[in-house]
């Protein structure tokens, strides 16, 4: 939802990657068809993204609370009445989970509130690794630049905006109009001032899970901020982007996230969650959308959870 360069933290877990060979049978052909390097791509099963193996579905948070899937996360700490359910059944313990979220309402609550309490600065939204700010832009600045000749450079959507630090260094510099979204006050209200700039256009001070397009784009850019939404709420929002690009076979969607090795981690300081690279597959490909490129972010302290950058396009453009 936010300019969440939160969850940038050190882990505790190692760092896994899911490569393969090229499947000639996967959707991605469409993709090769249209004219895009499939370079690092990421690899799947007839057609589809390979099924998670039960121990990558396995999860769990900061309390050490253990989860067997992602799916029984979130029903135990966002839905009640199913929580209940699970602990009548042993499958949850006795007394509930520790540190439970409560709802969905309580689960994006606590995120707005996390970010409202934070420096509204390049150092504030990187979690205090301020130093990182030119690498981090220098790679996505490279990364989108891969596309330069196939997306329009018209609009451009920023998720998770905080205050104006990717639509600032990164955005502003190649698209026409810019759009940021971001629910914490705090954040949007110093990215007015920050971004210096009339070419943005629209500052929507809400979380992604409410947002509703307005305009088309060119490019939506979303950055540290899946890690907030729901699984529901993350498939909501690809389609609704999906819906909402200028060329349904050019418009590209960008997603630079932290990863998991293997399974998920959810921390309940700020209620966000890590996936790893096969769960956001999963769930992009739900969307409707496909991986043509897929890198690591190069040149970070390594007490830091692995970055992904995912360059996605439209499935089945319309």
């Amino acid at each position: 939802m936010f300019s969440f360069h939160s969850f940038i933290f050190p882990t505790h877990y190692g760092v896994l990657g899911f490569w393969g060979p090229q499947n000639p049978k996967t959707p991605t052909d469409q993709a090769i068809a249209r004219g895009y390097n499939i370079q690092n791509m990421i690899t799947r099963s007839s057609g589809k993204v390979s099924k998670l193996k039960s121990k990558e579905q396995r999860g769990e948070d900061t309390f050490g609370n253990q989860y067997q899937s992602i799916d029984q996360m979130w029903k135990s700490e966002l839905k009640p009445e199913e929580a209940k359910m699970m602990e009548a059944a042993g499958i949850i313990p006795e007394g509930g989970i520790k540190g439970r979220v409560g709802d969905e309402k309580q689960w994006y609550k606590k995120q707005i509130e996390y970010w409202d309490s934070q420096e509204a600065s390049i150092n504030g939204v990187l979690g205090g690794y301020g130093h990182v700010h030119h690498t981090d832009i220098d790679t996505s600045s490279g990364f989108l630049n891969h596309f330069k000749d196939r997306i329009g450079t018209g609009r451009a959507l920023d998720c998770g905006a905080g205050m104006g630090r990717v639509t600032k260094h990164l955005l502003l510099p190649r698209f026409a109009k810019v759009d940021m979204v971001e629910p914490s006050k705090v954040q949007i209200d110093k990215g007015r001032i920050y971004v210096e700039s009339e070419n943005v256009e629209n500052f929507y001070m809400v979380g992604l899970q409410e947002f509703e397009f307005q305009h088309k784009y060119d490019v939506v850019w979303v950055q540290w901020v899946l890690c907030y939404l729901t699984d529901a709420d993350l498939l909501v929002f690809l389609k609704k982007c999906r819906a909402n690009l200028v060329d349904q076979k050019k418009s590209m969607l960008f997603v630079k996230e932290n990863v998991h090795d293997t399974s998920f981690y959810v921390d309940k300081d700020d209620n966000s969650v890590v996936r790893c690279d096969k769960m956001f597959e999963e769930l992009f490909e739900q969307g409707g959308f496909t991986v043509v490129k897929h890198i690591y972010q190069p040149g970070f302290p390594k007490d830091l959870y692995r970055i992904s950058l995912f360059a996605l396009v439209v499935t089945n453009p319309e």
